[in-house]
């Protein structure tokens, strides 16, 4: 994968070696200790780290993209040129294909994800983060794009599934707008 990031020029993009490993190290455990994804969500559930909490965007364990590496990948994937068979962007296109958070009879191709990690004290924020990032295609024009939005609370209510919906309707609302003046 990451001889493959390199390739693609995504330079602001890191990934971990395991995504369980990224979560162990956030949670507290020693770095490359693998709690598993039971042992990850048993902290969650219990609201307190295994060690000090780290941050998720740290020089040891991290995953991070930039919106313009995440709107670089879409826009060239979606043009297949990371893909040497057509029947491997059809499936590629299939398995992205969504009308979630798209206007109504618009085609959209989209990924998008969430985090909520602890911090070790009702003091010390917690780090949250949503992301969608994808095309759609208004009037024969590709529009390639990427919504984040990541915050730090004390809040408990302040979750990434409670600003869910409101991203949702900022991201429907920005691409109902794009449509309208390509229409």
């Amino acid at each position: 994968m990451r001889s493959f990031i390199a390739a693609a020029r995504l330079r602001a993009t890191r990934i971990p070696d395991s995504t369980r490993r990224f979560f162990s190290y956030n949670v507290g455990t020693p770095l490359g200790v693998d709690i598993g994804w039971s042992g990850v969500q048993q902290v969650l559930a219990s609201g307190h780290s295994l060690g000090p909490p780290r941050p998720p965007l740290n020089d040891q364990v991290t995953l991070a993209s930039s919106a313009n590496d995440l709107v670089s990948y879409h826009k060239h994937a979606l043009a297949g040129r990371f893909f040497t068979k057509r029947a491997t962007l059809a499936e590629f296109k299939r398995i992205h294909l969504t009308n979630s958070f798209f206007p109504n009879d618009t085609v959209g191709y989209a990924k998008g994800g969430s985090v909520d990690l602890l911090a070790d004290s009702p003091t010390v924020a917690d780090f949250h983060a949503l992301s969608y990032a994808g095309q759609t295609v208004a009037k024969a024009t590709p529009v390639t794009f990427c919504f984040v939005v990541n915050w730090m609370s004390v809040d408990p209510n302040s979750t990434s599934d409670a600003l869910t919906p409101a991203f949702a309707d900022v991201i429907n609302g920005c691409l109902v707008a794009i449509k309208q003046q390509l229409a």
